[in-house]
């Protein structure tokens, strides 16, 4: 079924593609283009999301995301973050916890520093024409993210250490841009010395197609224009079940269905569809804007709630190449 309604999801955003015939934007504000940064070109992101959660806490997310041409093809992103996702340790207890930590008996967790994720990408096509172009690019991502995730879902930005990698196709033509990135996710185990448990998500597939429309300018007088854009993005997640043991003893989890079916659930494997709609501006073809809201569209996510919030700022430092984001 989940194959299927992806291939209803590729038939459509295609068909739009298609259809729109009118200098477009892909900078997308989740997912990565197959593009990459000029040589020698510097960029700074600060991006928060933040959504409620089952108790009606405020959860936030924070992240500070430093990027670098290194060549014309190859680009390095690394990305520290931090949020009120986590607890610090896993209690001896640690039974009790799983099966009430989503209730509304359970605190708000302290803010804590996550770690950092490195994120490589080379682009092996570029086939440019008038107002069009089609990149294609390769990447590869790490976390050392070690701290006491609790879902079977991974997220190597702020969740689990890990590795991936993956690719990408992204094409331009006109006012619309159409991206799309085929990846996997394995994570490592993150072992709680104090009370000797080991918890590991499941490994993950992901797709994400993106579609980007220029609004605004209709025609270009200067780099100094204003722009503003939209997008659309379809994150497709399908990862496997969470294992969660002590010592050498694997816990049955199944034991949570009867106590708490969303915990329960949480570690299970799943596949689910969210959309992420955003307005961005682009300010003298330096800085840029992104706010955006993350909408449950099929089945959901158990990592985050709905609707998320997101807000990203970027800015993009030139140097002596002068070359512009668009």
């Amino acid at each position: 079924m989940g194959n299927q309604f992806l291939k209803y999801l590729l038939c459509f955003f295609t068909g739009i593609f298609y259809c729109l015939e009118i200098a477009a934007q892909e900078l997308f504000p989740y997912a990565e283009a197959a593009s990459t940064l000029p040589k020698g070109v510097f960029s700074y992101r600060l991006s928060t999301e933040y959504y409620k959660d089952l108790q009606s806490h405020n959860k936030n997310w924070y992240a500070v995301r430093a990027m670098y041409g290194v060549t014309k093809n190859f680009t390095a992103i690394l990305t520290a973050s931090g949020s009120n996702h986590h607890i610090k340790n896993f209690p001896n207890g640690y039974a009790a916890y799983f099966l009430n930590h989503h209730t509304r008996y359970n605190s708000l967790n302290a803010f804590s520093f996550e770690g950092f994720h490195l994120y490589l990408k080379y682009r092996v096509v570029h086939l440019d024409g008038y107002k069009k172009h089609l990149r294609l690019a390769v990447y590869a991502e790490g976390s050392n993210c070690r701290v006491a995730h609790d879902e079977a879902e991974p997220n190597l930005m702020g969740d689990n250490a890990g590795f991936g990698g993956g690719a990408i196709a992204t094409a331009l033509y006109h006012r619309a841009a159409l991206s799309i990135t085929a990846g996997y996710v394995k994570p490592i185990g993150y072992y709680d010395q104090k009370s000797d448990v080991t918890f590991t998500s499941g490994n993950l597939f992901l797709t994400n197609l993106s579609l980007g429309y220029l609004l605004f300018p209709k025609s270009y007088k200067s780099y100094n224009d204003l722009n503003m854009s939209i997008y659309a993005e379809l994150i497709y997640r399908n990862y496997q079940k969470a294992t969660l043991q002590q010592a050498s003893n694997v816990f049955d989890v199944s034991n949570f269905n009867l106590g708490d079916p969303f915990t329960y659930q949480s570690l299970q494997k799943n596949q689910y569809c969210d959309l992420r709609t955003y307005f961005q501006w682009v300010f003298n073809a330096k800085s840029r804007i992104d706010i955006g809201v993350s909408w449950q569209l099929w089945q959901k996510s158990y990592v985050h709630f709905y609707p998320m919030m997101a807000i990203n700022y970027q800015r993009y430092i030139f140097g002596k190449t002068g070359k512009r984001i668009y």
